[in-house]
């Protein structure tokens, strides 16, 4: 299948799905809403044609979204949610649920659990395992005081550990950080009732 095929196919698809999902509309209706014929549009979401120039781009519009999803650029429906996925990583469902939290007034709350400090320790933990300096292997850990002689050919001791203790421990040290951010949420929000 070559890439005009491919692309007329998730055109079609993707407009069949806006159909569907945003304006749960027939086929038929949705042409007569749009001013195009029906065998035109059944083309589109069949795959067989894709609308000119002009159409695609009074198309995202109609349905909320972007010309981008239409013609498979990106992944995103809403076309509000697409700047804040690329600076954020977050999916549309992800995005979704902060704007439901939001609108519930916990606006305030998770904006203080994304700025706090339990969070921000926790992802510190957590970054120790991204590390290139950590590896599968076996690691040496050696007390503070025995550190200096150790490093300068001295004698110390050490005990040898597998890099599985090593990512528990910080794994460990993440999940408390959370659970004690976790309880804080909840204390606020019994507060908030009050």
């Amino acid at each position: 299948m070559d890439d005009s095929v491919r692309m007329k196919k998730a055109f079609g698809e993707r407009l069949r799905l806006l159909r569907a999902k945003k304006k749960n509309l027939s086929q038929s209706q949705c042409a007569d809403d749009l001013n195009v014929e029906k065998s035109k549009y059944n083309k589109w979401e069949n795959g067989i044609a894709c609308p000119d120039a002009l159409t695609i781009r009074a198309l995202p519009e109609f349905f909320g979204t972007s010309a981008d999803y239409l013609i498979g650029k990106v992944d995103m429906m809403d076309s509000a949610n697409v700047d804040i996925s690329i600076v954020t990583g977050l999916s549309e469902l992800a995005i979704e649920r902060i704007r439901q939290m939001n609108a519930l007034g916990f606006g305030g709350m998770l904006d203080s659990i994304l700025s706090g400090v339990q969070l921000t320790s926790a992802l510190s933990q957590m970054s120790h395992l991204q590390s290139p300096a950590f590896s599968e292997g076996v690691y040496a850990i050696v007390q503070q005081a025995d550190f200096k002689s150790i490093s300068e050919g001295g004698k110390g001791s050490a005990a040898l550990v597998d890099a599985s203790v090593i990512e528990r421990i910080y794994t460990t040290r993440a999940k408390e950080e959370l659970s004690k951010m976790i309880d804080e949420m909840a204390v606020a929000l019994r507060n908030s009732k009050d």
